[in-house]
């Protein structure tokens, strides 16, 4: 059982204070880990040090696929290593929804192949967890800056459509 869920109903609210623009809505975060510690600690670390929205957390690939849609998450944190269906299997069915979100892979054994493996499954990126609070940081700030860019082309794209 897991001891903490985020608010839900905070997932669309801004971070004021943070830098990043007064108003601007947060980077949305879904975490999936078995592990439960983790999940808290990973949790309070990217709401109070990355000013991320974590809107909603599971301990298994396969609840965490059933929420994923609702939800709407910018990102999905992954766990590599899970009981029944491994992160890279689930990132790879997230990753066929329409506009998806980025996957990042976390584990406890990063390696090059497993690196490569998560790219090749079209993931974000992967994070060791036991260098996660120095990885985190500067990967969240590179999916702000892709997600701004990317809003940036959208609206670049309307504003072409209604010319």
């Amino acid at each position: 059982m897991v001891p903490w869920q985020p608010p839900v109903y905070l997932a669309r609210t801004g971070h004021p204070g943070s830098g990043r623009g007064e108003g601007m809505s947060r980077l949305r975060v879904y975490i999936i880990d078995d592990n439960t510690l983790f999940l808290v600690a990973a949790s309070r670390f990217l709401a109070d040090f990355c000013g991320v929205e974590v809107v909603g957390i599971a301990q298994s690939a396969e609840d965490g696929l059933r929420h994923i849609a609702q939800l709407q998450p910018d990102v999905v944190l992954l766990d590599h290593n899970m009981p029944g269906m491994s992160g890279l299997e689930a990132a790879a069915r997230i990753k066929t929804a329409a506009n998806a979100p980025a996957v990042v892979i976390v584990t406890l054994g990063a390696t090059p192949q497993l690196r490569d493996e998560a790219l090749k499954a079209g993931c974000a990126g992967l994070v060791s967890k036991i260098d996660f609070t120095a990885e985190m940081p500067p990967l969240i700030e590179t999916l702000v800056g892709a997600r701004r860019s990317a809003r940036s082309t959208d609206r670049a794209a309307c504003r072409c459509a209604a010319d």
